[in-house]
């Protein structure tokens, strides 16, 4: 395909691949809250969320896997993505984003900062790893067994890569799934009615990084997002992001592609930045890998790569 994720290989390769298992809720919150409780999104009243009495889906009377592995004395830290209008329950320390998350820049709060959002300097993958390994490294000489939940922002829409990463990929062309064309002519109503697609539904600057073409009308909400997406940028950062975007863009501004060229180019840039920023992903699970074999912890840990649809 062009592009490599050693970490991630290592990990199907090394360990057990999950290869028929579903999500109860296409939901990230709902389904995460799942993950969380090990209950289905309904029974915690997180079908419809939010949900009067029980907001994004965990509510007190609610055991979640933390609480149940401290009662069995584990040690317990959760960094990253929450996303969950309640405070985080059973573990000992969290580092949590604001919201889905910055990109760059973000701002996450601790226990310690009484709820107040503290910013952090660099990317975001980077970060949340940082504040995992620290914790981990914190307790380096207690024997006593640990969960540590490592919950990325990325890949989130709208796939911002690390900066280092702007450029990665740019000589290679992806392969086009056999479904790019499809007019969802024999799907059902929810595949036709959705609003996820590539050609009809991505907004130019949000999701393809064209500043240039930011007021353009696009059916989503996204089009007010771009001015938000790129505040946390610091000047130096900003720089970077429009030496490389504004080289990219200039040949697609200046002859624009319609119909199915212009479906093909919206891919080639979508899949571009998706797989810039699994490369921060896959860079990270690496550390952590790394840190599990050199710390002799690697025969004793288990470790569980999802996603939270899943």
């Amino acid at each position: 395909l062009g592009y490599k994720t050693p970490n991630i290989d290592r990990l199907a390769l090394e360990g057990m691949r999950y290869t028929n298992f579903y999500a109860a809720q296409p939901i990230s919150g709902a389904s995460r809250a799942g993950l969380l409780t090990g209950c289905y999104p309904n029974r915690i009243g997180f079908a419809h969320a939010p949900n009067p009495g029980c907001p994004y889906g965990i509510s007190d009377e609610e055991e979640t896997i933390a609480e149940v592995l401290k009662k069995r004395d584990y040690a317990t830290a959760i960094f990253g993505k929450w996303h969950l209008s309640v405070e985080p329950k059973g573990f000992d320390h969290y580092d949590l984003l604001w919201d889905q998350g910055e990109y760059y820049n973000p701002v996450m709060r601790t226990p310690e900062t009484g709820g107040r959002y503290v910013r952090q300097e660099g990317y975001a993958t980077d970060i949340i790893t940082d504040h995992a390994l620290a914790w981990l490294d914190a307790r380096r000489d207690d024997d006593a067994p640990f969960c540590l939940m490592i919950h990325h922002k990325a890949p989130h829409r709208n796939w911002m890569a690390d900066l280092k990463y702007l450029d990665l990929y740019e000589d290679v062309e992806f392969p086009e799934p056999e479904t790019l064309f499809d007019d969802y002519a024999t799907r059902g109503d929810q595949m036709r009615q959705q609003q996820l697609t590539i050609d009809r539904h991505m907004g130019y600057a949000f999701d393809f990084k064209v500043e240039e073409l930011k007021d353009e009308p696009t059916l989503q909400y996204i089009h007010d997002s771009w001015d938000i997406a790129m505040s946390t940028l610091t000047p130096e950062q900003r720089r970077v992001w429009d030496d490389s975007y504004g080289r990219k863009n200039r040949d697609f501004l200046a002859d624009r592609p319609e119909g199915k060229e212009l479906l093909r180019w919206k891919y080639q840039r979508y899949i571009h930045d998706y797989c810039r920023t699994i490369r921060s992903v896959d860079d990270q699970i690496g550390r952590v890998l790394d840190y599990l074999e050199e710390n002799g912890l690697m025969d004793n840990t288990l470790i569980v790569y999802t996603s939270d649809q899943g």
